[in-house]
């Protein structure tokens, strides 16, 4: 079923389906701005200048964003620009990129680059300009528009201005990682329970997982307003550094007590256990040591969106490394399969030494990522 693009509030979960389901999008009657379409005449002066605009704002150096981030940014700039009520920008251009993403043309935007720079390399393929993903190929925009037989949109600089004006990219960057972490709150939740019958306390720490959870929704709550009310501000930066704050205390907790997890494990095992477990333990110390190293003192929101990916990949990794070293408790010390520490999760293929330990981690971060945890009381 198509996801509806509409003038009302855009929330999280619409977004979750955008990279989870990769759904059609359609617009409704009230998302369209109904603008007339100016004279050719005048047209074709003005798109003249808004070209040299573009290919003045256009600049990457590195690796395009990947195909999730595209999605999401071409589902952002249809909803922002549809319901700006004196958006310059024709139903031509919100149709054309529509047909983008249900086609699935994704443009090449490359980072890092300021929004502005980011916006104009999704813009240029309406003109025919710069290059596109389509079929995992890189082509020419030009090319791709022929295939389909789109003609090139002649945009106006007001309609330019428009455009790398939404911010998509940063609602983009920072749904993003709220849709990827959201997982592993679950995790967090579980494995703070069952290291509380298993570990030492962890003095000064102890960040409960219901302060890491409000955190969350209360970010989420207030990137769900600002898209509903993009001028004004629901001091974002302010929301994101602190919550941000509490998740790196709350890996920086899990890591502690999957260390000292290994350890005990260390001290009970031969090889090759040992070496595995030995391994493991030296990643975790070195994923603790990247957790505490992220500077979250309040930055700008490019700067905060950064370092937000950079703790949900660390938080993803700690939590896999966490649930392992809980399953390796249950088969060194022989624990019931219906222990606390196993729950239902007594799994032979999560065992070491079967294969090597970034083999187990791999099988294992794909078990979490794909599992949710029974809630423990």
């Amino acid at each position: 079923m198509a996801l509806a693009i509409t003038n009302r509030q855009l929330t999280l979960a619409n977004l979750t389906s955008v990279v989870k389901e990769k759904p059609l999008l359609e617009l409704d009657a009230d998302s369209l701005t109904r603008k007339q379409e100016e004279p050719q005449a005048d047209k074709q002066v003005q798109t003249a200048v808004a070209e040299a605009y573009l290919e003045a704002h256009v600049i990457g150096f590195e690796a395009e964003l990947p195909e999730d981030i595209i999605r999401l940014a071409l589902t952002l700039q249809i909803y922002l620009l549809g319901k700006t009520p004196d958006s310059p920008v024709p139903d031509s251009i919100l149709n054309r990129l529509l047909a983008f993403y249900n086609r699935e043309v994704f443009p090449i935007v490359l980072k890092p680059a300021p929004e502005a720079s980011l916006l104009a390399q999704l813009a240029a393929p309406l003109l025919g300009k710069g290059k596109v993903r389509f079929q995992s190929y890189e082509l020419n925009a030009a090319d791709v528009l022929e295939m389909f037989s789109w003609d090139p949109l002649p945009l106006s600089p007001a309609e330019v201005q428009m455009f790398v004006r939404t911010k998509s990219f940063r609602f983009t960057f920072l749904a993003h990682s709220l849709i990827q972490l959201k997982p592993y709150l679950n995790w967090y939740t579980y494995l703070s329970k069952v290291f509380e019958q298993i570990a030492s306390p962890v003095e000064g720490k102890n960040k409960g997982a219901s302060e890491l959870t409000t955190a969350f929704e209360a970010l989420q709550e207030a990137v769900e307003a600002e898209l509903a009310a993009p001028d004004q501000s629901k001091n974002l930066e302010s929301l994101l550094n602190h919550f941000l704050v509490t998740l790196s205390e709350s890996v920086n907790l899990i890591a502690s007590y999957t260390a000292e997890t290994f350890t005990n494990l260390m001290a009970t095992s031969e090889p090759p256990a040992l070496s595995s477990f030995s391994l493991a333990h030296e990643l975790t110390i070195f994923l603790q040591q990247q957790v505490t190293s992220i500077s979250l003192t309040q930055q700008n929101m490019p700067v905060l969106n950064e370092q937000f990916n950079i703790l949900v990949k660390l938080t993803e990794q700690v939590m896999a490394l966490g649930f392992w070293s809980v399953t390796q408790v249950g088969k060194v010390f022989n624990l019931a399969e219906g222990n606390l520490t196993l729950g239902t999760y007594y799994h032979s293929s999560l065992y070491v030494p079967k294969e090597t330990v970034k083999d187990q981690l791999v099988k294992v971060q794909t078990f979490i990522t794909n599992t949710t945890p029974i809630a423990l009381t």
